[in-house]
Parts: structure tokens; sequence; C-alpha cells
């Protein structure tokens, strides 16, 4: 049967290509010669008899429309004259019959005769007339019909020798363009087609970064190969009478069914009657790819024929019957071929289904998971009607071809075929591990991708539609799956590893297990306690939560995710917390939201000053509805009521100097919310609507949307522990962001890139800003409560971080870098209202610091280089150092305090009374008056500044956010006997004695915050 044995001459396929190729020469040939002689000969001549038998036409026309009128008025004339002798005659008649009544008895039978004779007489005058005015009418009715022929006859010939010509023109460039789409394609051959349609399965593999494998892709697709025999007739006879009635006569191909199936796309027609045959569906499954093209179709077209010339019907049917899918069984998971479908649906064989079985699942290969009884998870559907309908429409085909009768017909069709749905089963699929799980998840989305932009939709088109991203997402999943794709990550193997037993072996000593807080119930006004079953004694017992870690090792300057930790226990808790888990990022947030981007803006240095005074922010209320007094606090519910720096700020985690910096952004319109997006950070962790809450500039991230009803629409968390290193990676970068990603490259199954990662980096901060927050955070890694950490090293590199804490020490996080990598940890409960208590002495931050340098430590044991010790952060030439003055941050000069100074001073005074509850100072003596001068030096340090930032020198208002009676205090204090005042000071300003006694006595009344502060101590 193979043609491929001939040696002594071209193959059959050469010989269909070269006749082709000849005909398509030809046809070309002959359709320039038919256009030119049709042009130059054809057309005058067609042109002139048209012309002539136009107006030939136009005047035989005229005459027999005289003719015909003249006609019609002699014929009607003649009828108007013929109804008139009627009626005479009727009455003559009548007349004569009641004189013939009247003297019945006088009358004799002639006389009767003669009567009868005379009227017989009179009949047969009349109906010689009538014919002789017949035979004129006729006459002229074929002549009009001649001329009427003569000119349909001729506009006849002419169209059809006008489609003749376009019919062999067409016919040439359709033979022409046949011939070009398969010239150069290679035709499989026997052995490569015979592996393909017995290719039940492709498995795809995914690898570790150096190529090691991490697994093969476990897929629920479930085939189960089964002979023919074994197949109930009832399955193949629903089969080919709804997919392929002519199955057993058609070489492959039904001509008549592609023009039709042709016809109906290129009509718009909603209702499509297919074009393949079940051979086709076979070479599309397994021998093609399933994209639409006219090039696809042809070669699918030529290698039907070619399959049925090899394999027998019987081989073709039972490899159709094997490999096509059926959509889900019981245990949710994709199934194909008619053995799994019959097991898997009803719990029988394929050789044992009924009637009504064998026609339900002959519909499904049609849309396998719309007909498909159950869903993802294996429960029945609640609406079954799409795929009954769809088992009536084969009944009926089976019935219409003769396959049943129509008893058998109707028995079926008002069977309750629910009674046969076998219900949902347990699925107990192989487990793997976080790597695998994160690689196959990762992948997926980015196969989604390449599906939904091939069709020309959006990312934001597909997350609009629910229906149409459940879709993308099954084509992608079973495009993974089946289709040998090879798919190789970033992650290195023997880092990942050690990261994983760390996690194991030390994550669950970072925090007791504790019970879940009971959840407020909606419906009920009231809370209920979590329970679960215990699984010794099955007893309802209260609900107890591990403590959970997460982490993320990511490479600074590419974006690469090196390895990562899903958790302490991947068999207990399948959640990857390393990659996907959303949680607020306490105070981990503030150089990346507040001090990068007020150092990008000029707004601050770091050694600009900021007050660490009391503080009372807006902060919106969902009880009150609108936003009310809230006090920010330092660790501890503390201020210290001192200015500090920027600097001394960020390194010691201030919460009040932090807050009044971002508060001064907004203020400003400086668009703090512009930066974090750049970094990676978007809508999905932090809503728009969040920037403007104080609260966020300390990580309080959490976003709730809900309706009318009350019911939540829409909810965030905040960002994820890879998306917070991935940010950081921006300062370690010279402010360059770079996204993280898991997926280096996929191949299919011949081993063709069809996706390449292309890192792109997005220039966040100046190198300036970013190298000023890496030296500031620097500090922190010398600051009491991180002080230790490097200790437990086993190496020495440049590294800087910032720890992290939300309310309640729900949530500890270290973000670390070093040049090179930067690495995040979190631990907490994934269960909210859980705090993380001090153990054994060991503040929680600190144990998180403790498994942040293990994880460190496994990663240079395992690659010493890529830690970068030999490296540190370089400092870029746009930075300088100079001298300022300690207590302003900004050098030596003279200020003069601005008009409305005093006022601003008062009012401010006012408000923060109100806040504290203590009386206020108002008159003017307490401030130094507008228009004062006064001198500023003093002790100096030495700061970095980026070069075209350095500060100039002492203004008024250098505490950055500073409440205006703080800011003139500080003055006021420092005016002394260099200081001068106004020469046209207001009286207003001279105090009365009394006056003076009743400030002393309030102010000596009055205990500073020092005081409260050194009380409380």
């Amino acid at each position: 049967m193979n043609d491929s044995g001939n040696n002594n001459g071209p193959s059959l396929w050469d010989k269909i290509s070269q006749t082709g190729k000849t005909v398509y020469q030809k046809s070309a040939r002959y359709a320039r010669n038919s256009w030119q002689n049709f042009s130059e000969e054809i057309y005058p001549k067609v042109r002139s008899s048209i012309k002539s038998i136009y107006f030939s036409s136009k005047t035989g026309l005229k005459k027999g429309w005289a003719s015909f009128k003249t006609f019609s008025l002699t014929l009607f004339g003649k009828i108007g004259v013929f109804f008139s002798s009627t009626k005479e005659t009727l009455k003559n008649k009548w007349t004569a019959f009641k004189t013939r009544r009247k003297h019945k008895k006088e009358q004799t039978v002639k006389d009767s005769s003669s009567i009868v004779a005379e009227e017989n007489a009179e009949a047969v005058a009349g109906s010689s007339e009538n014919d002789e005015k017949s035979a004129t009418f006729l006459g002229k009715a074929v002549f009009g019909f001649n001329v009427a022929y003569n000119v349909i006859r001729n506009l006849v010939i002419i169209l059809s020798i006008i489609l003749l010509v376009g019919g062999a023109f067409a016919g040439g460039a359709g033979m022409g363009l046949f011939a070009s789409l398969v010239s150069g394609q290679e035709p499989p051959a026997y052995e490569e087609m015979q592996l393909a349609i017995g290719n039940v399965e492709q498995t795809s593999t995914m690898y570790y970064a150096s190529g090691e494998t991490i697994s093969v892709f476990r897929s629920d697709l479930k085939r189960t190969n089964v002979p023919l025999s074994d197949i109930s007739e009832h399955v193949v006879n629903g089969i080919i009478a709804t997919e392929d009635e002519y199955f057993w006569e058609h070489p492959g191909v039904v001509p008549k069914a592609v023009l039709r199936a042709l016809v109906q796309q290129l009509m718009g027609s909603s209702v499509s009657s297919g074009g393949s045959t079940l051979t086709q569906q076979l070479v599309k499954q397994q021998i093609l790819s399933p994209e639409v093209t006219f090039e696809r179709k042809v070669n699918e077209i030529l290698i039907a024929f070619r399959v049925e010339n090899y394999f027998s019907k019987e081989e073709i049917l039972q490899a159709y019957l094997n490999i096509s899918p059926f959509g889900r069984n019981s245990l949710g998971q994709n199934i194909a071929g008619v053995q799994e479908a019959a097991t898997g649906i009803f719990g029988v064989d394929a050789k044992d289904l009924t009637l009504p079985q064998a026609a339900f699942i002959a519909g499904l290969p049609q849309n396998p998971i719309t007909y498909s009884p159950y869903t993802n998870t294996g429960e029945v559907k609640e609406d079954q009607s799409s795929g009954f309908s769809r088992k009536n429409e084969v009944l009926f085909r089976m019935f219409r071809e003769g396959y049943i009768t129509e008893e058998e017909y109707s028995s079926a069709r008002e069977y309750d075929l629910t009674q046969d749905f076998i219900l949902r089963q347990d699925n107990e699929q192989e487990t793997n591990s976080f790597a695998y799980d994160a690689v196959e998840t990762e992948a997926r989305t980015i196969v989604m991708e390449m599906l939904y932009t091939a069709d020309g939709r959006t990312k934001e088109e597909i997350g609009a539609d629910s229906d149409l991203y459940q879709q993308y997402y099954e084509r992608a999943d079973d495009d993974l799956r089946l289709n040998g794709y090879k798919v190789y990550s970033t992650i290195d193997k023997s880092i990942h590893d050690a990261l994983e037993k760390v996690a194991s072996e030390y994550g669950p000593s970072l925090g007791q297990t504790k019970q879940a807080p009971a959840v407020y119930d909606r419906e009920t006004g009231s809370y209920i306690q979590p329970m679960e079953e215990d699984p010794e004694t099955g007893e309802s017992v209260p609900k107890m939560v591990d403590i959970q870690v997460g982490s993320s090792l990511v490479d600074n300057a590419t974006g690469r995710i090196i390895a990562f930790v899903g958790g302490t226990n991947y068999m207990e808790n399948m959640l990857n917390h390393g990659l996907y888990v959303e949680r607020q990022p306490g105070s981990t947030i503030k150089p990346i939201l507040v001090y990068a981007p007020a150092l990008e803006k000029g707004l601050i240095t770091p050694a600009s000053m900021v007050s660490d005074s009391r503080l009372f922010v807006p902060n919106w209320s969902a009880a009150e509805g609108r936003y009310v007094g809230h006090e920010v606090t330092n660790v501890g519910n503390v201020y210290s009521g001192n200015n500090v720096s920027v600097r001394e700020s960020l390194v010691n985690s201030m919460n009040i100097p932090t807050s009044r910096i971002y508060l001064k952004m907004l203020e400003d319109n400086s668009a703090p919310g512009d930066y974090l997006p750049l970094m990676g950070i978007g809508s999905d962790a932090i809503q728009p609507a969040e920037y403007q809450n104080a609260a966020l500039a300390l990580g309080g991230t959490g976003h709730t949307e809900t309706n009318d009803e009350g019911v939540i629409t829409n909810r965030t968390y905040g960002p994820t522990i890879v998306e917070m290193a991935s940010a950081y990676t921006t300062l370690a970068n010279n402010g360059s962001h770079v996204d993280p990603f898991l997926i280096e490259r996929i191949e299919n199954k011949n081993g063709e890139v069809i996706y390449q990662h292309e890192s792109k980096a997005t220039q966040v901060f100046t190198p300036e800003t970013a190298y000023m927050t890496v030296d500031i955070l620097r500090g922190v890694m010398e600051n009491s409560t991180v002080s230790g950490t490097e200790d437990l090293l086993n190496f020495s590199a440049d590294i800087a971080g910032k720890t992290g804490t939300t309310n309640d020490r729900e949530d500890i996080w270290f973000i670390g870098m070093t040049p090179t990598v930067t690495l995040s940890t979190w631990m907490g409960y994934d269960v909210d209202n859980i705090s993380i208590e001090t153990e054994n002495g060991i503040h929680p931050s600190k144990r998180n610091l403790n498994f942040w340098a293990r994880l460190m430590n496994a990663v240079y044991e395992n690659n010493s280089t890529l830690v970068g010790t030999d490296k540190t952060f370089v400092q870029p030439d746009g930075i300088v150092t100079d001298t300022v003055l300690a207590e302003t941050g900004m050098k030596s000069g003279e200020i003069t305090v601005p008009s409305g100074s005093v006022a601003a001073a008062q009012q401010s005074e006012l408000q923060y009374a109100e806040f504290e509850e203590r009386n206020s100072s108002t008159s003017n003596s307490s401030w130094l008056q507008d228009g004062t001068k006064v001198s500023i030096s003093g002790q100096t340090k030495q700061e970095i500044f980026a070069k075209d930032k350095v500060p100039s020198a002492t203004t008024y208002n250098f505490l950055i956010g500073g409440p205006s009676h703080i800011q003139n205090a500080f003055w006021k204090s420092k005016a002394g006997s260099g200081s001068q005042t106004p020469s046209n000071e207001d009286s207003d300003s001279d105090d009365s004695e009394e006056e003076e006694e009743e400030e002393e006595e309030a102010s000596d009344s009055e205990e500073t915050p020092a005081d409260e502060e050194n009380s409380e101590e």
C-alpha cells in the first residue's frame, strides 16, 4: 500500500504536485488567452449583437404592443356584444317558454320541433362568429410570443458565453491556487501517519533552569484504547449518522460537503452543516495543527485522501473513537475515547452501552465540555438540556439513516437518562510540589495569552468575561498537557531544594499552632467558631491553624525568580505563599512608596528634618461614614517630640515622620501612586483610591467594595511576597525595574520555540535616588531590631534591607538585598486576626530575621557567587557628600519669619490642643513675629546628596510637613540677641502683665510631651 517503495520514478504525491503545477500554468495561460480573445474579438461582436437584438426586439415589441391593444379592444367589444345578444336571447326564450306553457294544449309536437330547430340554428350561427374571432386572437398571441422568445434566447446565449469564459478563468485560478498551497509540502510517510494516528497522548514536560526535569505534566485527560469490536454498534452508527453519513462510501473527503460548508462560511450563515469527514477530523487532531487557514485545510484534504489509501475504514473509525474528546467524567477529569466515556459517565464498558447511552456519547465530540453531564469538580450539572437535545438529534439521524426503527427511536428519546449518570467520585490524582504547581500555573497563563492574542482579544476583554476566560483557560490547559511541550523554568534546582528544606525544618518552629478565631456571620449577626473533624476521633472540634512562611529569591538585573518557598509542608497546605498569597506589607512599603518617591521629587534629602510630634490624620470610618481624626504613633504607641532626620526616620521605621512626608506629598500633588505600578505592584494589589489613605504609608493595604445590598463585589488585600521582592530589586538595580518571571521559554514537540521571555526594563527612579535609599537601608542592618542578623551569615556581603510588621503582628516581613539578588521572607497565618506572639523571649520579627539568614546561608552554600560577596552597591557619579547643619539638614544662614506665620502657628496650636484635649496658648507673645530675622549655625554633619539637589541655606519651613506651631517654636528658641525684630511691630504684640501671668500659669499646668514620655517610662 505504500507508494514510497517505488524507487524507479517519482512518487504518487510528486506526480500530483507536478500535475497541479502543470494545470496551474496551462490554466493561467488559457485564462490570459481567453481574456485577450474575449476583449478583442468576442466582446465587440457580442456588444453589436446585443444592440441589434435590443433594437429589433424593441421594434418588434412596439408592433406587438400595438397589435395587442387593437386586439384587446376588439376582443372586449365582441365580448360586450356577446353578452348583450345572450341577454336578449335568454329574454326571448323566457317569453317563448311562458307562451308555450299558456298554449300548451294548442301547440303540436311539430311546432315544438320548429322552435327547437330555430334555436339550434341561431346557436350555430353564433358559434361560427366566435370561432372567427378566436382565430384572430391566437394569431396575434403567437406573434407576441415569438418576439419575446427570440429576445430571451439571445440574452441566454450571451450570458452563457460570459459564464463559460469566467468559469474557465476561475477554475484555472482555483486549481493554480490549490497547486501553489501544496507545492513544496512534504507528504507524511506511512510510518509517520501510523505513529500519529496511534499517538493518543503527547506528554509535556517541565524543567529546571539547568535542564533537570521537574516533572511531566500530569494530565487529567484519560484515554483507554479498545478495539472496534469492543465498542457498541449503537455508538458506531450514531457517530457515522451524526458526524459523517457517507463514511463507508467516500474516499476521505465529500466534495459537496466541503463546498456547502465553504458557501455557508462565505455567506456568513449562522447554521453550519460542517464539511469535515471523520477521516479529516482524525487528520486535524493527530497530524495537523488546529489552526484555521486555507493552507491547512488543503493539506487536511490531501492527507485525508492519503490516510484512506493506506488505512482501512475500520482502522480509521477505531482510531477516531479512541482519540476524540468526550467531555468530563464523574471525577471532573477530561476524558477521550469511547471506553473512558462509557465507564466515566455510565459506569459500563463501551460494548455494553444501551441505545440512549450510546446516542448521548455519540453526540459529545461536537462540543464535549458543553454537552458533558459533569462540571470540572465531578458534580452532575443541574442543567442537562443541551446534552439531551444533542442526544435526541443523534437518535433522529440514526432513525433517518435506517440504523434504528421508529419504535426504538421513540423509546430511546423518552428514556430518562439522568438515572444512568454515576455520581461524583473522589479524585485520587497524584500530587507534586510547589515548583510543579507554580510552573504549571505560569505556563498556562502564557499559553492562554498566546491563544487569545492570536484571536485578536485583549487581557482586559478576557478578564471582564468569566465565560470567555474559562474557555481560553481550558484550551490552554489542554494544549499544555497534550501537545508535547517542553517548559523551561528559571528555578535553580539546588537552591530551591535547599530553601524548601530550611522551610520544612525550621518553619514550623516560627510560631505556635493556634485556634482559628470566630468569624462574623452577616445573616445571623453573630460570630461563629470555625470547626473541623478530628482525624482520630471523628468529633467536631475548633479549627486549628499552623504558622506559614513564604519567600522569593529574585535576580536584581533580570527579574528571574531563582527559587521560592511556598510554605512549610506542601502535603498539608498547598497554598503557595511565596508567589501568590496577598498580604499587607507593613513597613516594608515605606522605602518604595514614601522615601524613594520623595527623594526623586526633591521633596526630601537624607538629611531633611521631620517632626516626630503627635500626629492626627483623617481616616475613613465605615461606622460613621466620614473621615475622623486618627492618631498615628510609632511602635509602642509613643512619640519623641523631637525633630529627626529622614535617614534616622527610615532606619528606625518611625511611623509619624513617614506619615508626615507622605501627607506632604499628597498636599503637593506629588502623586506617590505613580511609582508602585512601575515596580509591578498594580491595581490588583493596591487600588488607586487607597493612595489617598494616610494608613497606606505604613503598609495598611486592603480595599473592599460592596453593592447596595451589602454584598462584596471586589476586594484587594495587598501585594504578594514576590511582588515586594521584585519592587526592592528596583533600588538595587540603579532605579530600573524588570518584571519577575518564572518561565524562560516554551518549545513545541518539534523543538521549535513558541515562547521566549523577553525582559523589559523600566526606569522608575534615577540611580541617585535608588542609591540614597539603599544607603539608608544599609543602616537598618545595624538597627537594634535587626542587628546580629549579619552575624548569623556564613559570608560577608553588602546588604541593605527593611523589616515590616502589620497591626497586631499578623504579618512579619523582612526584605534583604545584595548587589545581585533580593530575598523576601514572610511569616503569618492564613486566617485573619491571629497575632504572632513573642515565644521563648524571642520577638517574632527576630525569628523571621533568623529564618532569612538561614535561607541566605542555603543560597550561599549552593552558589557562592550568586549572592555577590565580591560586589558592593556602586555609588553613581551624580552623588556627592556635603556638610549641613545637624538641626535643619540644610546649610547655615539667616531666615526671615514669613508673613502669616504667627496666624498659621496659632491655628495649628488650636487644632492640636483640641486633639490633645489641653488648653491652647494663642497670645502673640508666644510666637516669633512675622518679619523677624534669625541667624542659624551650629553643629554640622556629613550626608550624601544628589548633585542637583544639594541643600541650600536653611529656610523657615525646613521641617517636612511640620506643624506650623512647632516650626515657629523652633525659631523662637533660636532667636537671641542676634535676632532682629520688625521696627513697625504691632502694638498688639505687647501683652499685659495679667496676660503673661495667666499664660505662665497655663504653661505650668501642662505636661510636655517629653515629660509625658518620661513618666510612662
